[in-house]
């Protein structure tokens, strides 16, 4: 059971200006991505947020099982959970069925290969989100991946790998 299918890249070709020239290029995303999270992820200051990931080490295929995320707010000021965005690498073999509070929309992000499951909500002053997601294995083996926990905007972010070994 694949509930994901990812939608073809199209052909990437990028403009880079040196000087008054400039020239097309042809770049592999994964190049392209390392650069653009770094730039991403230096651009904000949630040294505030903090995210703790419950989740099975081990599970077994067809299994249902729950990642427990909290979000921890330390500001004085409210903060929004914009999105969770999980690695297709990871929901290549889990499947999200559910989500406790249940999000607005998911979609395809190719920019970083990811799943964007939209939730939009406050997060108050010195208070924990806990996000739930309610998964199942598909089949057996080694899955790793990360999780951008997307905070007041999709380019803010704080990232936590997960790991599931489905039996």
């Amino acid at each position: 059971m694949k509930l994901y299918e990812k939608p073809e890249p199209p052909a990437r070709v990028f403009l880079f200006t040196l000087g008054q020239r400039t020239i097309p290029m042809k770049l592999k995303p994964s190049i392209l991505i390392a650069a653009i999270t770094v730039i991403l992820s230096s651009c904000s200051d949630l040294s505030h947020i903090d995210i703790v990931v419950e989740s099975p080490n081990v599970v077994s295929a067809n299994e249902e099982f729950v990642i427990t995320n909290h979000i921890i707010n330390y500001s004085q000021e409210i903060q929004e959970v914009y999105s969770l965005d999980i690695s297709d690498s990871y929901l290549e073999n889990i499947a999200v069925l559910s989500t406790t509070p249940g999000y607005r929309d998911v979609h395809y992000i190719p920019l970083d290969d990811t799943w964007s499951h939209s939730f939009r909500t406050p997060l108050l002053p010195n208070d924990t989100l806990t996000v739930e997601l309610h998964c199942m294995a598909t089949s057996t083996g080694l899955f790793r991946g990360t999780i951008d926990y997307c905070i007041n905007s999709d380019y803010d972010f704080v990232t936590r790998s997960i790991n599931t070994v489905v039996e």
